[in-house]
């Protein structure tokens, strides 16, 4: 009888939003009534606690983050639901490390979240409304939270970015949420996902970064910022040069949401404080409130999960219950299995000992709330062997979220946590981030879209930019402002292209101590090939003045018509380059197609007929581009030339042709005769032969194209334009 009571319940928990009929709400509404009465019962735990000190009250937020129902920067102050043994506990540390903790009945907060209880129970008595009621059934979003999606929206959207950008996305299944695998009649559970962004035409060993957000149910601001960093990085792919390298050179990895199950409980008003997943058997859902119920996936990771229980319990019904064994949840075993598959192990055996210092990868769990940025130890008050390094990338992302950056241990040890696993085990630099400082911990609408947003996504592209060498490049200086030609980025051949920018060391937050800054003594830039790829040709820039001011000239003279793309660094006295930053260079094609059918030749005397759509290139059958229509009074030429410009992996296994429309008769440009070289882009010119050339006239000419390799990725490369040139 209970169990079925209890399934009943989570029926409710999960689909009341979705209620059809007011048959269908009666039949719940009494039992989503005992639901409140529940939580009424238990609103008498929920205590303000204020501390003396800034260091403390940050620490507080760490150790008391499972209880956090709200945070006060101001006062120092904490909402918090704790248990007779919690808040003993409390007490306790604060006499053994001498700080005060003066604790007392959250007398506001629990007379706000009773009005706003009695009010759904209020609405729920009457038969013909639903949970629901007074909402816009059209809205999407979470109910009184649209900006933040629905499990179901946020996975829609992710399979609709991997289909619109086929050639840079992937929505890859990774593992089973507990319901998938325990289903029952208020849910099916869901897939664990990946969303997986990088130019797949672009083969290699390439740095990653792993974003793991909603790992805690109910924090609701995590995968919508996540999801955004997404939407940001495919719609601009292509048209802002910083991201287009990153996701050329890079990989970004999202897993949006990490405990589906858990999300869906906490999407309701009525259980919006579900911490924990969906697997309720070790409790045998018996906790009260019913969102007691669960395992704390942030206490599940198996690194160091055993050594002690300070900061996790092993009462099945706490915040910050840890499950019966080390990576005992599905949603657990799916992280830990995925970092494994994308990461090598790059850490000794000893605890003591450090990654080695050009460690790949960076992992940041992105959780909400607190205004916090915190990297590991979270298990022990010791410094991890890597911490200086992380300080140093930790103090980077706290300048742009203007979060406080420090150790992920509290007023005491926190064990089984995600950032120790991926550090811990495989020594990637592993952050998380604590999202918000509104005070409320369901983070506002206005505030994420206002400042929680645009701030953290900027946190982000650093770490996409610096995930190469996350111990070393952060330490060196950011080159910000760069501008080609003052944002003319488009000129003739041959132009003496203006480059300037600026470069800084001193973009660190030093809230909480205080980081090394160095003044700028060189800086660089590379056109095409990026600096660390082998064989790769740099030139010298200016340095001037103490606000590190970086001048210098391009010579474009000798580079192919198309789009270029110029790489620049900087570096410090101590001798460390920061991350690269990027423009695009537009080299024109001469003079476009004449005006006039007679066939006017401009001032190179050159006469060009273009394309410049950009086409995938495939395995297997040819592809083909948009034709080119030459007339038939186009001018008497000496010559004419076709020229293409081509990003693949491998240009060696490409062939192209122009081709008649209309006959499929032409001529091969390359027969799998390219240049060998991974993944750059390159500019290629054929001479048309005469029996060729005699017929270009009058007819519509197209490329046709296929890559010759058994590569089985669906996009192995791009052609991004291309032109047939007539010269008298």
């Amino acid at each position: 009888m209970f169990k079925n009571t209890l399934t009943s319940l989570i029926g409710v928990t999960l689909g009341i939003i979705a209620l059809p009929t007011a048959a269908t709400n009666n039949e719940h509404n009494s039992e989503a009534i005992i639901f409140i009465d529940q939580e009424q019962a238990a609103l008498s735990t929920i205590y303000k606690v204020t501390f003396d000190s800034e260091e403390i009250y940050n620490k507080a937020k760490i150790s008391f983050h499972g209880q956090m129902l709200e945070s006060h920067d101001k006062s120092f102050s904490l909402i918090l639901d704790l248990s007779q043994e919690e808040k003993q506990r409390l007490i306790d540390t604060a006499k053994q490390q001498g700080f005060k903790a003066d604790i007392k009945k959250a007398t506001q907060w629990i007379k706000k979240r009773n009005r706003e209880l009695e009010q759904i129970k209020e609405k729920m008595q009457q038969p013909s409304l639903s949970l629901r009621s007074g909402l816009d059934e059209n809205a999407g979003g979470i109910p009184g939270f649209q900006c933040y999606e629905t499990v179901e929206e946020t996975f829609t959207e992710a399979q609709q970015i991997a289909n619109k950008f086929s050639n840079i996305a992937q929505w890859l299944d990774v593992g089973n949420s507990w319901k998938k695998e325990h289903p029952d009649n208020s849910s099916q559970g869901y897939d664990i996902k990946v969303l997986k962004l990088t130019n797949t035409a672009i083969k290699g060993d390439k740095p990653k970064l792993f974003l793991n957000s909603g790992l805690h149910a109910r924090e609701y601001a995590t995968a919508p910022l996540a999801l955004e960093f997404a939407r940001h990085l495919t719609n601009n792919y292509g048209k802002d040069a910083d991201i287009t390298w990153i996701l050329d050179h890079h990989e970004v990895h999202f897993m949006l949401h990490s405990n589906p199950d858990g999300r869906k409980i906490a999407e309701n008003r009525l259980t919006k404080f579900q911490r924990k997943n969906a697997n309720f058997t070790d409790s045998g859902g018996s906790c009260r409130p019913v969102y007691k119920n669960g395992i704390d996936l942030n206490r599940n990771f198996s690194h160091n999960w055993e050594d002690n229980i300070t900061g996790a319990s092993d009462n099945a019904c706490d915040d910050t219950y840890r499950g019966l064994s080390e990576a005992s949840e599905l949603e657990t075993q799916a992280i830990q299995s995925y970092m494994r598959t994308i990461w090598e192990d790059n850490r000794a055996p000893n605890r003591t000992d450090k990654a080695p210092l050009n460690t790949k990868g960076i992992f940041i769990d992105i959780h909400s709330h607190g205004g916090l940025v915190l990297w590991p130890w979270g298990d022990s008050s010791q410094t991890a062997p890597n911490s200086k390094e992380l300080q140093t990338l930790g103090r980077r992302f706290a300048w742009f979220n203007q979060y406080s950056p420090k150790q992920a241990s509290g007023l005491y040890p926190t064990t089984g946590a995600s950032d120790d696993f991926a550090y811990g085990e495989l020594g990637v630099a592993a952050f998380t981030f604590e999202l918000g400082k509104s005070g409320t911990f369901f983070e506002p609408c206005e505030s994420f879209n206002k400042t929680v947003k645009p701030d953290n996504l900027k946190a982000l592209l650093y770490a996409a930019k610096v995930a190469r060498t996350p111990y070393m490049t952060p330490s060196g200086p950011e080159t910000l402002e760069l501008s080609l030609n003052s944002g003319n980025s488009e000129v003739e051949p041959g132009t003496q292209v203006r480059l300037t920018a600026r470069a800084t060391d001193a973009n660190f937050n030093h809230s909480n101590g205080r980081e090394r800054t160095q003044r700028i003594t060189e800086a660089q830039y590379s056109i095409d090939t990026p600096f660390w790829t082998a064989g790769h040709t740099s030139a010298p820039l200016e340095v001037t003045g103490r606000q590190g001011n970086i001048t210098g000239t391009i010579d474009t003279t000798g580079l192919e018509p198309g789009r270029h793309i110029v790489y620049v660094r900087t570096k410090d006295s101590s001798g460390q380059w920061g991350p690269v930053s990027a423009q695009f260079l537009q080299i024109k094609e001469g003079n476009t197609t004449p005006d006039d059918d007679n066939g006017d030749n401009n001032d190179n005397g050159q006469y060009i007929y273009q394309d410049r759509k950009a086409y995938g290139i495939k395995t297997g059958k040819y592809e083909f581009s948009k034709g080119l229509d030459i007339p038939q009074n186009a001018p008497n030429s000496k010559s004419a030339i076709v020229r293409l410009t081509v990003k693949h992996r491998d240009h060696s296994k490409l062939r192209i042709a122009l081709v008649s429309q209309a006959t499929r008769a032409g001529y091969f440009i390359m027969r799998n005769d390219g240049d060998s070289s991974d993944g750059i882009q390159k500019t290629y010119t054929s001479t048309i032969p005469a029996n060729v050339f005699n017929n270009l006239k009058g007819k519509n000419w197209q490329l046709a194209f296929k890559d010759t390799s058994n590569n089985s990725d669906p996009i192995t490369g791009i052609i991004i334009g291309w032109s047939i040139q007539f010269s008298r």
